[in-house]
């Protein structure tokens, strides 16, 4: 009884929590619409900055972080070795932790 009460509970805060994030809140004062184009700009800044380091190094950050690739397997594709990716892949997390905070 006491795992439902809690499980209930804990779904009504998560049902809140997106309600107040997804913009049909109170949460924000920024109407839905300048979210996502201020989203969209973000997204912009974040491509340009990865562009600016080459393309090597933009697309092992996109094969590590957001296609999920080992960093073994993307060094076999690009035919490098792992330090070289795992050299690349600081120098772009360094390059977006300059970028975010920039954005703060």
């Amino acid at each position: 009884m006491i795992d439902r009460y809690r499980a209930k509970r804990q779904g009504e805060k998560r049902e809140q929590d997106w309600y107040e994030l997804s913009g049909d809140g109170e949460a924000s004062s920024e109407p839905a619409g300048e979210r996502v184009i201020g989203a969209r700009q973000e997204v912009a800044k974040v491509a340009a900055v990865l562009a600016r380091l080459g393309a090597r190094r933009e697309a092992i950050f996109r094969r590590a972080r957001i296609d999920g690739v080992s960093q073994r397997q993307i060094a076999a594709e690009l035919g490098v070795s792992l330090s070289t990716v795992e050299a690349d892949l600081r120098i772009a997390t360094r390059a977006l932790i300059e970028l975010k905070d920039e954005l703060q």
